[in-house]
């Protein structure tokens, strides 16, 4: 049955068509939660969020308003994690632990770290400092740098202007080439 049918159905309340719609786009939703969340139990709560807030909402869905169906659910799934992110922030401390503590050789005079290991503890410092960025700047920063989507797609799935996005963009850049700058400088 093609998604259009199934979309008819589930408007008028056919409970096997939301299902079928829930199996044949939760994958891709969990994973795209899982990205912003962090952990697959935050993602998990994010993706019932993301499917109750959209079949509650299915009956004013139009493919020719909201774009496709899998648009108009990654547009949700981004809404909710943002509202988790913002949560998140007010509930938790942000971890204060500086980029140059992660950096220094232990004082135990180890041999030498392999560089494969550099390089990972290096990914680990960027991901972190990832998380100094605003909920949304860091949506933003992703879907750019990670996912590839185009400023126009960005504005688009957030429901904002183009130059918000690329202020968004410039901002995040410059906090993260601020607090990244002691991993270059060594």
């Amino acid at each position: 049955m093609d998604e259009a049918v199934l979309i008819t159905a589930a408007k008028s309340g056919d409970e096997n068509a939301q299902l079928r719609l829930y199996e044949s786009h939760y994958e891709r939703i969990f994973r795209l939660a899982r990205r912003y969340a962090g952990s697959d139990q935050d993602a998990e709560d994010i993706l019932q969020d993301v499917f109750v807030r959209a079949f509650n909402a299915l009956p004013r869905f139009q493919n020719s308003v909201n774009g496709s169906f899998p648009a108009w659910l990654n547009r949700i799934c981004v809404n909710c994690c943002l509202s988790h992110l913002r949560r998140r922030k007010h509930e938790a401390k942000l971890c204060t632990q500086s980029l140059n503590d992660l950096t220094q050789e232990p004082d135990s005079g180890e041999a030498p770290v392999e560089s494969a290991v550099q390089v990972g503890q290096i990914r680990d410092m960027i991901s972190r400092a990832v998380q100094i960025l605003s909920p949304k700047q860091r949506i933003i920063f992703d879907l750019r740098f990670a996912q590839h989507l185009s400023v126009g797609e960005i504005a688009y799935l957030l429901d904002c202007s183009r130059s918000n996005v690329k202020t968004q963009l410039y901002r995040a850049s410059e906090k993260l080439k601020k607090h990244l700058a002691p991993i270059w400088e060594e």
